[in-house]
């Protein structure tokens, strides 16, 4: 059974157990699935070479494979595809059969800090701000980039973003879901923050998983600390 966000027209922050009972609640899988996914590209980008800064090939190598890890992941489990289409060349996402996105961007200082004001490092790309608007939807607007519109019609959804900051061998990360975004491709506002745990290279992982259908049909994904 699929769970939609409810919106209230106010920020709600959620961190700690209650993150992960409500990411649980929205996205039906484990938060651990973008933390492991987040270690796993930390120590790829680590061992390219830890003197680069997050602008540069190691950081670029750190997103794509974070990216790739998740939408790995996410592909194993039903209700789930990493669609990778023309449109997901460049701005990659993850959809959930009901229609639910997760689109990949990079945060900026407030990342992973509910007392600071979040929000993205580079304004959003043509894909996800269409897509954006389709699911924040303003009446007698038409939609900026008219020829992206059609798919992104074709396809309603709710789309959150999973944000990300790496700081030397630490990554920040959390899935929150825009209120609005403005024509310039900048977010607006935040209807719901779900904060996730720091990534460290020091830090205990959880890595080890079982993908298996229960009675109830229903994908468990078992998890033991390593």
């Amino acid at each position: 059974m699929f769970s939609q966000p409810d919106f209230a027209g106010y920020t709600r922050n959620y961190s700690k157990e209650s993150a992960t009972q409500e990411f649980f609640r929205i996205f039906g899988f484990s938060p651990e699935v973008l933390r492991e996914s987040a270690y796993r590209a930390l120590r790829s980008a680590t061992q390219t070479d830890d003197m680069h800064s997050q602008l540069s090939g190691a950081g670029s190598r750190f997103y794509h494979t974070f990216v790739e890890e998740v939408r790995a992941e996410l592909d194993r489990l039903d209700e789930w595809t990493a669609k990778r289409d023309d449109d997901n060349q460049s701005s990659p996402r993850a959809y959930r059969a009901d229609g639910l996105a997760l689109a990949f961007v990079q945060g900026n200082s407030a990342t992973g800090d509910l007392n600071k004001v979040l929000g993205l490092k580079k304004p959003l790309g043509n894909v996800t701000l269409v897509e954006l608007q389709q699911s924040n939807p303003v009446p007698n607007r038409e939609m900026t980039f008219e020829i992206f519109a059609g798919t992104a019609k074709s396809r309603p959804q709710t789309m959150w973003l999973v944000l990300y900051r790496r700081e030397d061998d630490t990554v920040k990360l959390e899935v929150s879901l825009p209120a609005g975004v403005s024509e310039d491709g900048k977010v607006t506002g935040w209807d719901k923050r779900i904060i996730l745990d720091d990534v460290t290279m020091s830090g205990s992982i959880t890595e080890e998983r079982t993908d298996e259908r229960g009675e109830d049909g229903e994908v468990g994904v078992a998890i033991s600390a390593r």
